[in-house]
């Protein structure tokens, strides 16, 4: 299976409109969640998790806006770059898996969000593993650049960020 197709199969199994249309439940499993593509918000940002809502929003240039008319299967088949697409999609699926475990992702602290984030790619990087995903050059420059940009982002010392890193790691194996 191609990177495509397992963008395709991944937004199957998790989108909460593509659930709801096979299987009629009156309860969602917590492992789904709305999967919206839409135009970009903010420059170079790839996707985001709405813990309000709950929703994955992975930004695409010269996507529909959300009109409410979802379909989130056939945007994804019109994926112009499936393997960027779907890294973001993986790490924002790791995101709502954290929220699902651990009830909130309200922090208190810039260390704990750094923790969310490497452990959103540690969730996402889980995710793939269970697919013939074989990109994982693609994932780990997209994670390393990620980290890297938070960590300067909001000033936080390298060993804390290294302690953060090793310790959500242990756990995730």
């Amino acid at each position: 299976m191609d990177t495509l197709g397992i963008l395709i199969n991944l937004v199957r199994e998790r989108d909460r409109v593509e659930y709801w249309q096979r299987h009629k439940p009156c309860d969602f499993p917590p492992h789904v969640v709305l999967i919206l593509f839409v135009p970009p918000t903010n420059p170079g940002e790839r996707g985001r998790y709405f813990t309000e809502t709950p929703r994955v929003e992975i930004y695409r240039q010269g996507a529909r806006p959300n009109d409410g008319n979802h379909i989130a299967v056939e945007d994804a088949a019109l994926s112009p770059c499936p393997v960027q697409e779907l890294v973001s999609l993986s790490h924002e699926l790791g995101h709502h898996d954290s929220a699902v475990a651990r009830g909130s992702l309200i922090f208190d602290t810039l260390a704990e969000q750094y923790e969310e984030e490497v452990r959103a790619w540690a969730r996402g990087r889980d995710i793939l593993s269970g697919t013939p995903f074989s990109e994982w050059p693609v994932f780990d420059e997209r994670e390393r650049e990620s980290l890297e940009g938070y960590k300067g982002g909001w000033n936080l010392a390298a060993d804390v960020a290294h302690e953060i890193e090793e310790r959500v790691r242990k756990v995730s194996r």
